[in-house]
């Protein structure tokens, strides 16, 4: 069990012929991030996100503009931690990075075949 009573192993297979296994993974691996009974709106129109303990600091919810909620939610906000693994940043940035690289060198090849031929 890891911390907080949360643990996950990406070593995971199940054959496909386990239906019931196959279906318990994916549930697992869908749940969403926290229970929806923590979210609320306050009277000013805000999101308001219960913590599961109080913060150090005795805090014990976040209030977000339902934008900026949205927003991290999806990620997009650089104000959000980065995901890990293959979803991080700096690997999307290989990714493209890598890409580009590809992109040049195809054009490259293409400009010498034209003067080979010239």
């Amino acid at each position: 069990m890891g911390r907080d009573g949360f643990s996950l192993h990406a070593d995971v297979s199940v054959e496909a012929t386990r239906r019931k296994k196959l279906e318990r993974l994916l549930r697992y691996g869908l749940r969403p991030p926290f229970a929806g009974r923590r979210l609320s709106w306050t009277a000013d129109g805000k999101v308001r996100l219960e913590l599961r303990k109080p913060w150090h600091t005795g805090q014990r919810d976040i209030i977000f503009e339902p934008v900026a909620f949205l927003r991290r939610r999806r990620g997009s906000d650089p104000q959000a931690p980065a995901k890990h693994g293959a979803f991080s940043r700096s690997v999307r940035a290989k990714r493209q990075a890598s890409l580009r690289r590809q992109d040049a060198a195809a054009g490259a090849a293409k400009t010498a075949t034209v003067v080979a031929a010239a």
